[in-house]
């Protein structure tokens, strides 16, 4: 029975802050070397985040264009805004910020 009062504990605490973490989709220029399983980081001005690809669709148009259609979960965005000492939104770096 500890066992369990202590698995069931352990697994609490680490799915404590699953509810702060960010998903959605992303469209950006195709290319090849986007892998599921890994992770994207994304930066704006001096903010860093990271999100997890879990899949990613192409279309590609011949002689057009090439966009890669990726999904994103377990996004860090949120979090690394509540962090940031000062204004966030003056810290990516939007034009006419002073």
């Amino acid at each position: 029975m500890a066992w369990h009062l202590q698995r069931a504990a352990d697994l609490k605490a680490m799915n404590r802050d699953n509810g702060v973490f960010e998903y959605g989709t992303a469209v950006v220029r195709g290319d090849e070397s986007w892998l599921i399983g890994r992770y994207l980081s994304v930066s704006r001005g001096a903010m860093l985040s990271e999100a997890y690809l879990t899949s990613v669709a192409h279309t590609i148009m011949p002689f057009v264009t090439w966009t890669s259609n990726l999904v994103l979960e377990r996004g860090t965005g949120f979090l690394e805004r509540s962090k940031f000492p000062g204004s966030p939104y003056l810290a990516e770096g939007r034009p006419g910020a002073v």
